[in-house]
């Protein structure tokens, strides 16, 4: 019987999905308010009440804020990128007291506050460093569950390079099944015992997370990530079209002074514990006779390792000195010479290679004190190759046979590319505007190789009385085969704005999400239907 393909196409089929949220929150006090999808963090504090004290805070890469104190002795600056600052009291123009090294987390309120203590036209340079761990015990800023790894954390600990193994510090966090992963093959993750496709991913406030399958989303380079702030709970309607949890990253960007390096990680196949293989299990529960598999091979692993180098180049610094900086680096990860053997399921062994290929590239322009213009660009990409050989198991062996090359294997591509503009207003000492528009196109190529024999699905329920030289299995390796022109399309628009109001916040925010996905499908290969084997046979395990 002849099939007919099942592939939609751009002219045919597009489907469309759209959605739109407003959030609207009010924070009583001043004390480091965060809104949207945050990617920066506050500064507040009090200082002794005075005439004309104002505090100005410079940031490494050239941002200046002058606030004011009010007439309880408060003070809060918000919005602010991160980045290393400079705080100082100041009186009628002269420096009373100033804090160095002061660090922000993301979507958090740093505290530093002054005594005003110090003689008039000194400077007190003691090189106070805010941090994390010296915010005050209780934060009434933030209502959510939020765990925040920065660079210089990552640089000591010792988990694997990924975004989601990040998120796995912080508590009620998991890894999922291997079954499922991320469009570029990392490794899903549950929260609170979620599923792992109810997450959401975001770099530098763009939502990034896979349109089509919701299965992770596109992240950083490791070594360009800043911050990653993950949300385990509580967290607000600004972050909506997620109920597991969310990875927010945020990038690096340049300072007034120029840094670059690289890196080179190897890991050798010869060097990895070799993976255990499978055995049919052995017990009186089974049965014996001609036809039992007890205690036989079910899958050989041993040889299932690949060597992997990756090389980091990074480099920043300010194209022009307190106005306009530049941050980019390059991640290249090479698996090669894997070799992956299957069950008796399967009829082929595979070798192949993965390139993950990523980039990460950020422009911020300080086009006045009172306006800020970040251009992001990011790539992360995915692509296998490999070949198949024919690959049987026959009874009493302890692990199979290559047979003869069959044909490449299926060959995919997936990733996507992401744009980000981002403008931040400072308009008065009370309100703030930020303006997000962003745009990613996620590539979802494979391109598969099939005989044109009928595949052959679950032949280890053949009889082995009957095949008795091993299952057969045909040439086949494919049950469909996907549209190789398949990619999605995501625009996102967002609007946060912030009223300050003696000591309470106002923000409200909309937030225009659209996604296209094109060209998805898959249609069966072959001539016609395929077989499939069923427990028919008594004597089976």
């Amino acid at each position: 019987m002849n099939t007919h393909r099942l592939i939609q196409s751009a002219n045919s089929c597009a489907p469309k999905r759209k959605a739109l949220w407003l959030a609207l929150g009010l924070t009583l006090g001043m004390t480091g308010v965060a809104y949207g999808q945050s990617t920066t963090g506050t500064i507040f504090g009090t200082a002794p009440v005075a005439q004309g004290e104002t505090v100005v805070i410079k940031s490494a890469s050239g941002v200046t804020r002058v606030v004011p104190v009010d007439a309880s002795g408060r003070y809060s600056a918000g919005s602010l990128p991160l980045s290393t600052y400079t705080v100082t009291l100041m009186r009628n123009g002269t420096s009373l007291e100033s804090k160095d090294g002061v660090t922000l987390t993301v979507g958090a309120g740093t505290q530093v506050s002054f005594t005003g203590s110090a003689p008039a036209g000194t400077t007190n340079l003691s090189g106070l460093t805010v941090t994390a761990n010296a915010l005050p015990p209780i934060d009434v800023s933030q209502v959510d569950s939020r765990t925040v790894i920065t660079a210089d954390q990552l640089k000591k600990l010792p988990i694997p390079r990924s975004a989601e193994a990040i998120a796995t510090l912080a508590p009620g966090v998991n890894s999922g099944s291997g079954y499922y992963t991320s469009p570029t093959g990392q490794t899903l993750i549950s929260f609170g015992g979620s599923s792992v496709a109810e997450n959401a991913y975001y770099i530098n406030g763009f939502n990034t997370t896979d349109p089509l399958h919701n299965f992770g989303g596109i992240t950083l380079p490791y070594g360009s990530i800043d911050q990653e702030q993950v949300l385990t709970g509580g967290y607000s309607a600004a972050y909506g079209r997620s109920d597991g949890g969310v990875l927010s990253m945020v990038g690096k960007r340049g300072t007034n002074e120029w840094h670059f390096g690289a890196s080179v990680t190897w890991v050798p196949s010869g060097l990895q514990a070799s993976p255990a293989n499978a055995y049919y299990p052995v017990g009186p529960q089974y049965l014996t006779g001609p036809g039992s598999r007890q205690g036989q091979i079910y899958q050989y692993r041993n040889n299932n390792t690949a060597w992997e180098h990756i090389e980091d180049v990074y480099v920043g610094g300010p194209l022009i000195k307190d106005k306009l900086f530049f941050f980019g680096s390059v991640e290249a990860d090479h698996q090669v010479s894997g070799d992956s053997v299957p069950t008796v399921n399967g009829n082929t062994e595979t070798t192949y290679s993965v390139n993950s290929p990523k980039w990460y590239a950020k422009v911020d322009w300080n086009i006045t004190d009172n306006n800020i213009l970040e251009l992001t660009g990011a790539s992360n990409k995915r692509e296998y190759s490999g070949n198949n050989y024919g690959y049987s198991y026959a009874p009493g062996q302890t692990q199979g046979t290559r047979g003869s090359y069959i044909g490449p294997a299926t060959h995919t591509k997936d990733g996507a590319d992401v744009w980000i503009a981002k403008y931040t207003g400072y308009i008065t000492d009370n309100l703030t505007v930020e303006a997000l528009y962003g745009k990613m196109v996620q590539t979802d190529y494979s391109q598969a190789s099939p005989s044109p024999d009928a595949a052959i699905v679950n032949p280890d329920n053949q009889n082995p009385a009957f095949t008795p030289n091993g299952t057969i299995k045909g040439t086949q390796p494919y049950t469909t085969a996907n549209d190789p022109r398949a990619h999605d399309k995501t625009s996102n628009l967002r609007l946060d704005v912030n009223y300050k109001i003696g000591s309470h916040s106002i923000t409200a925010g909309i937030d225009n999400l659209t996604t296209n996905s094109i060209d998805i499908g898959t249609a069966p290969t072959g001539p016609g239907y395929y077989w499939v084997y069923g427990h028919g046979a008594a004597n089976l395990p």
